[in-house]
């Protein structure tokens, strides 16, 4: 049995309570049986829904193992790696240093890294947007332990640029790697220790960049031969804030609430931080740290992710008070499409019916 901290005792009892009034969605059971065949079809070892509806958590519920090997079920409070939906995390705590005044989202980012070498020449919202030139990660040097953003930059910031900054959409973790050397900057802070002190400072606690022990943390596998195998855990301070997140599903779904419901920012902030940016040539449905969909007319700020040990999904509905969560335990299928169909369900009312789930190929 996992020993629980003092540390998180607080948290644990908040959460067991909100998993305990799951049974207020009228589609609970019917997202049970759902979740469950979804989970089978792709072998996850493990998952975590939540689905809050009209400001509130209505369904919170573990499905599968944490831990497959000592037969341990996955619980509400545990913490699954976020992989890249770290990065609407990190576009949240950009926008709220631009509504202070201490940053603007148009500037040259050299303006706040002058070291960084002269073909550096994009913008904050080029980062953002994934219009920065800035390579993804591909062949890297061997991992080691960051005390900072700043430090990781040595990674990459020496190759070329891919292309003109605000040419053509390029998806990279290494540009938000930059985006947090310019909240170190700004805030004189690493940012593992100021993320999660707005965090705090925010009322969300069940986020935070994954770093130290933490006794309720899932096991990672990957998948060898379409079998589930225990995966070794690896350093993941070179990209906290693209892909170094750990959470508990509630977390995140609180989060969710309380970035939609202009808690944490204003509303006209929002709507900058949720308009998709189209590069010069090509198409993009990426606005600035997150990707907008709108599926069935309902529009959402969506961003999933998957690395080893995690495949995750965040889901915003925009238009609705609504937040859906998935999050799993190893990579290689499908959460994206169970977050939109958990979606669908949450708009109907009680007497009205979805089909299955259609079950797709992994991708």
């Amino acid at each position: 049995m996992r020993r629980v901290s003092g540390l998180f005792l607080c948290l644990i009892l908040g959460q067991v309570a909100v998993a305990q009034r799951q049974s207020n969605w009228v589609h609970s059971d019917f997202a049970t049986g759902q979740i469950e065949a979804y989970r089978k079809h792709f072998d996850v070892p493990g998952l975590s829904i939540a689905v809050a509806i009209k400001g509130e958590v209505v369904f919170a519920k573990g499905f599968g193992f944490a831990d497959v090997e000592r037969n341990v079920p996955v619980r509400p409070t545990d913490y699954f790696r976020l992989a890249s939906v770290s990065k609407p995390i990190t576009a949240t705590l950009i926008f709220e240093l631009v509504e202070q005044g201490k940053l603007d989202i148009d500037a040259q980012v050299r303006q706040f890294l002058p070291q960084l070498p002269g073909h550096h020449v994009y913008r904050i919202r080029d980062l953002l947007s994934h219009q920065s030139g800035v390579r993804h990660y591909a062949k890297e040097p061997a991992l080691k332990n960051y005390p900072n953003s700043m430090a990781a930059l040595d990674r990459f910031v020496k190759d070329p640029l891919l292309f003109a900054p605000g040419e053509k959409f390029s998806y990279s973790t290494h540009a938000f790697t930059v985006l947090g050397a310019v909240i170190e900057k700004v805030t004189k802070t690493p940012y593992r220790t100021y993320s999660l002190d707005r965090l705090r400072a925010w009322g969300i606690t069940g986020v935070q960049c994954e770093t130290g022990a933490n006794s309720n943390r899932t096991r990672i596998y990957d998948q060898v031969q379409n079998k589930n195998r225990v995966a070794n855990r690896d350093d993941l301070s070179w990209k906290f804030p693209g892909g170094g997140f750990e959470s508990t599903a509630i977390g995140l779904c609180r989060l969710g609430l309380a970035i939609r419901g202009a808690k944490i920012l204003k509303k006209d902030t929002l709507s900058t931080m949720w308009t998709v940016q189209k590069p010069r040539t090509g198409d993009s449905t990426m606005a600035l740290g997150w990707t907008i969909s709108n599926a069935g007319g309902h529009r959402a700020a969506v961003h999933g992710g998957s690395q080893l040990g995690s495949n995750s999904n965040w889901r915003v509905q925009i238009d609705e008070d609504t937040v859906i969560v998935v999050l799993s335990n190893r990579d290689g299928h499908r959460p994206g499409d169970l977050a939109t169909y958990l979606g669908r369900l949450s708009y109907l009312g009680p007497n009205d019916k979805l089909p299955p789930i259609e079950l797709k190929t992994s991708p």
